[in-house]
């Protein structure tokens, strides 16, 4: 997998203009083969909407790092991790990332947990309404 997200991440400077962008992993069933499941590799400029099987870094042009910035199961293992008051040390992320998933609080908690300012697609679009004078629900 880690060839796969340095291969995105390669593909994926050219094309934006900043000097960090995400790269996500998704994973998705395939239409035509039933039981199949596929890896999905993409870069995003702004912090994705976050969804079950998804995996999302943080790449750096510069100093050319990753950051692990979450990791979300699928979404009845995200739904029990969220329920359950104690969990293994190697489950104890993932289980805060499924409660700010479920919270609404998502975003918020990864930019606090990894001193990162970016702002996802939909608050984006919010602050650039509210500067262009239109209402933003």
């Amino acid at each position: 997998m880690a060839t796969q997200i340095r291969i995105c991440a390669e593909n994926h400077c050219e094309i934006f203009d900043q000097n960090e962008f995400c790269v996500v992993m998704q994973l998705a069933t395939d239409p035509l083969i039933h039981g199949v499941m596929r890896k999905k590799f993409y870069g995003w400029p702004l912090l994705p909407k976050p969804r079950p099987n998804q995996a999302c870094f943080l790449y750096n042009k510069l100093t050319n790092k990753y950051t692990r910035l979450w990791v979300l199961p699928e979404a009845g293992a995200m739904a029990t991790l969220s329920e359950m008051p104690v969990v293994h040390s190697k489950y104890a992320s993932m289980r805060a990332w499924s409660i700010s998933f479920f919270r609404g609080t998502f975003w918020d908690d990864i930019r606090k947990e990894h001193s990162i300012l970016m702002l996802s697609g939909d608050e984006l679009a919010q602050v650039q309404g509210k500067e262009n004078g239109e209402f933003c629900v």
